[in-house]
């Protein structure tokens, strides 16, 4: 009894994480959290000696600011264009190929954080990430 329950948690948990996915619903990894846990409480004096000055401080409120942090990048990606076969003439059998291009694409990475202007203390971290592209976050897990 208890491997079929533990077996339907695993099954409702992955569903619902699809689900999430799939409806666009933000759903942190270990390490976002992991670092959310890290960074609230402390003052943005620390972040800004971290990654330096923002790129933008927004007023959200007369008791919150949020100040930016602008991570993205643009990358270089090699994909099969096309593929190609035809038939030899000076020998038997065929010659097969593809042909690869490369494409510019742009990996958002924004941190936010949310900073009481009284106290000046990070109040909420957050990503705003491109989820389909590994990598333009990936330092402020693991370090640069």
């Amino acid at each position: 009894m208890k491997k079929n329950m533990g077996a339907s948690v695993i099954v409702a948990s992955s569903f619902l994480l699809s689900a999430c996915h799939i409806l666009g619903v933000d759903v942190p990894s270990i390490p976002e959290l992991v670092q959310k846990n890290h960074w609230e409480g402390k003052p943005i004096d620390a972040a800004m000696v971290k990654w330096g000055q923002p790129l933008k401080a927004e007023k959200i409120n007369n008791e919150i600011t949020a100040y930016i942090w602008d991570f993205s990048r643009i990358r270089s990606i090699t994909y099969e264009a096309d593929s190609y076969a035809y038939y030899n003439t000076d020998r038997p059998g065929m010659t097969t190929g593809i042909v690869y291009d490369t494409k510019n694409v742009n990996v958002k990475c924004k941190l936010i954080l949310q900073v009481d202007n009284q106290s000046k203390l990070i109040t909420n971290y957050r990503l705003d990430k491109d989820y389909t592209r590994a990598g333009p976050c990936q330092h402020l897990f693991y370090g640069d």
